[in-house]
């Protein structure tokens, strides 16, 4: 059996702060634990959880970007349903929207590197996900959605939404993912 790259098995390989996955467990009592380990435990590990509860303000944090354009006390109510099917572009937030284009502008532009970032594992991940989605119908894991007023919020997978959506295939090949909502969109 191959491998999967880094990208995908990332929260394997890193144990996440434990005081800080802990208490950000605590505070997202909805969130499953698959969202958990696969979207939060790695970024954890990366930028930490400043939080102590779900009233603090995300504003100045790395979280503000990833979360936008919730609240932390909004993301922590979040009911969560995992759901394959077809995504079209316009059913994307205007920032998602944006992520996406960047992902795609990436493959033959240094976008990342204007920010100080290498733009090299963005292009890798790209195209594994691509190759992956052309040959198999799938991903190596699920993405994480939030939906808002103004369509889907991508938390997790700008990369495999970008491969789906570039592809060619995204008509015809369902998405998997874990998808948070409100009360009011039941």
């Amino acid at each position: 059996m191959r491998a999967a790259p880094y990208f995908c098995v990332m929260h394997l390989t890193m144990p996440p702060r434990k005081p800080d996955l802990l208490r950000a467990s605590s505070m997202l009592s909805e969130l499953p634990a698959e969202v958990g380990e696969g979207f939060l435990a790695p970024l954890i590990q990366d930028i930490g959880w400043p939080f102590e509860t779900v009233q603090d303000s995300l504003h100045g944090t790395d979280w503000h970007r990833i979360l936008y354009p919730f609240t932390l006390q909004q993301f922590a109510q979040l009911r969560w349903c995992r759901k394959k099917f077809l995504l079209d572009e316009r059913l994307l937030h205007p920032v998602s929207k944006d992520d996406i284009k960047l992902v795609v502008r990436n493959l033959t532009e240094d976008i990342w590197a204007l920010v100080g970032r290498d733009s090299e594992p963005s292009r890798k991940s790209f195209a594994y996900h691509r190759s992956r989605v052309l040959r198999t119908g799938d991903f190596c894991a699920p993405v994480v959605l939030a939906l808002t007023g103004v369509g889907f919020k991508v938390l997790d997978g700008n990369h495999r939404v970008a491969a789906l959506l570039g592809s060619g295939v995204a008509q015809t090949v369902p998405i998997d993912a874990w998808v948070g909502f409100t009360r009011a969109d039941a």
